[in-house]
């Protein structure tokens, strides 16, 4: 009960004054009458408290959002509907959570999250209400048991705070062109920085949305043909790169705030396993397209002459 009380209490203390990432000291953690060990519920409450409100409230949103997923038959939310929510969510919530010591830098960063977030909710939830989709062949039904999905549930929670870790440090740190760690060698290499970060964030997340909206138009057209138009003259899988793009500018736009180790850490964790999702997605969309289109000749002239598989001009193959 404690521990569940020190978690939703988190929630509500962020949500009222602004918790913010400033851990508070863990209270003393009691032994038992005969020297046996502590209180499992005390010692939750220690680690919660020890990690700060936001981070609690963050875990709590994301769990929230994904608790659907639970449902049997419905464990793909966690992954489609329920990360573009839990991102949109997260962003806002370190937003205001940190509303006092935000800055033109860390509110971009966390609009960055809230729009990426919004947008693929509402692409996906929009896909697949199209009786096209919902039709598809080769789609089996997807139960997972019922200790897997909380495996699951747990585990994409934990992601999803990691990758959007970073606004919640730059929301924090009050950072300015004259207020941040590089500011004995003044506001210029802040700014050059600045720009170029939030540049790949936002490059990616618009690229991301126009490959998406092309390619649905496209197939609403021509279902059994793949796309060769718009961006994919250049690449097979621009929404893919552009999903690369924008979280590795996130990443990079925290690096300002990331003032401890344990942060570097957190943060480049959650922008290794985005990586790792999308190398693991780009094979397989790889596979399936050489799979459906290979017998063509139009398909291999044009994987062979005009694109790679996610990454223009560099790899041949599958992934990165």
């Amino acid at each position: 009960r404690r521990a569940t009380k020190s978690a939703w209490g988190g929630l509500a203390g962020c949500l009222a004054g602004g918790g913010g990432l400033v851990p508070r000291p863990p209270p003393p953690l009691p032994c038992d009458a005969d020297g046996l060990g502590m209180h499992i519920g005390d010692a939750v409450s220690a680690v919660a408290n020890a990690a700060g409100q936001q981070q609690v409230a963050s875990m709590a949103v994301a769990l929230a959002v994904g608790s659907y997923g639970l449902i049997p038959g419905k464990e793909l939310h966690m992954i489609s509907t329920g990360y573009g929510l839990s991102v949109a969510l997260l962003g806002a919530l370190h937003a205001w959570c940190n509303r006092s010591t935000l800055t033109a830098y860390s509110a971009l960063h966390c609009a960055a999250l809230v729009v990426y977030g919004l947008r693929l909710f509402i692409f996906i939830s929009w896909r697949h209400s199209q009786s096209s989709f919902a039709a598809r062949p080769g789609k089996p039904a997807i139960t997972f048991p019922l200790g897997r999905r909380l495996a699951v549930w747990v585990a994409v929670a934990a992601m999803y705070n990691a990758m959007a870790s970073p606004a919640a440090y730059t929301a924090a740190a009050r950072l300015t062109p004259t207020s941040n760690p590089w500011s004995a060698v003044g506001p210029t290499a802040f700014v050059a920085f600045a720009t170029f970060a939030h540049a790949a964030t936002w490059t990616g997340i618009v690229r991301e949305s126009v490959a998406d909206a092309h390619k649905s138009a496209a197939k609403a057209v021509a279902p059994n043909d793949f796309v060769r138009t718009g961006l994919f003259r250049l690449h097979r899988m621009p929404a893919y790169l552009g999903e690369v793009e924008a979280w590795v500018g996130i990443w990079l736009t925290g690096i300002p705030a990331y003032s401890t180790w344990q942060r570097w850490l957190w943060s480049t964790t959650g922008l290794g396993l985005i990586l790792l999702v999308m190398s693991g997605a780009a094979k397989g969309l790889a596979r399936k397209q050489d799979k459906k289109y290979g017998d063509r000749a139009d398909w291999v002239e044009y994987t062979a002459s005009t694109t790679s598989s996610l990454v223009p001009g560099y790899f041949r193959f599958a992934a990165f």
